[in-house]
């Protein structure tokens, strides 16, 4: 079990040895950050918290490697969502060039105790759960204490516009 390993090494100290590359850690391959692909003509994804841990607050990092997200109506090639603060649901678009390929980068962090945003430290890591062309399910680790992949569970749920126009609850199985 990844406990056991933590008595000798964090996470972080194997993810500089690795310069980044996934660990396997008691029978798991636990990313640092997880690149999604996003083909052209991708249209949309909804992500949906589907449990988190209030102490330390848990949030995603999301990050396109060319183009931006508009989530909310703001544009950006990066964003921070907050499990206590935003919807069930939450809707992204890509907006990219259309002859485009591109990837998603999805990472873990969470608030620290003076607000700030917290990543890639101590045991933090993610796991992937499921995959499939357009579903991702990810456990998450915080930097705080031993490794604890219920820290942070979400669902991420990627629409090609071949899918059609659905209501983007139903991307996340809440429709």
């Amino acid at each position: 079990m990844a406990h056991g390993y933590l008595r000798t090494k964090t996470f972080q100290s194997a993810f500089e040895e690795s310069k980044g590359r996934p660990l396997e850690i008691g029978g798991k391959t636990v990313h640092l950050a997880y690149d999604v692909p996003v083909e052209w003509p991708s249209t949309r994804a909804a992500l949906s918290f589907t449990s988190f841990t209030d102490t330390p607050v848990q949030g995603v990092c999301l990050a396109m490697s060319e183009g931006e997200l508009e989530i909310n109506g703001l544009r950006t090639p990066t964003a921070c969502l907050w499990a206590d603060a935003v919807p069930a649901v939450v809707e992204i678009r890509f907006l990219q060039f259309p002859n485009s390929s591109t990837a998603l980068r999805v990472w873990n962090c969470w608030r620290g105790t003076t607000d700030a945003t917290l990543t890639w430290t101590r045991n933090a890591g993610l796991v992937v759960e499921a995959a499939d062309d357009d579903m991702y399910r990810f456990a998450c680790s915080d930097g705080i204490g031993p490794a604890d992949f219920t820290d942070l569970t979400f669902d991420l749920r990627i629409e090609t516009a071949i899918q059609g126009t659905r209501d983007i609850t139903s991307l996340a199985g809440r429709g």
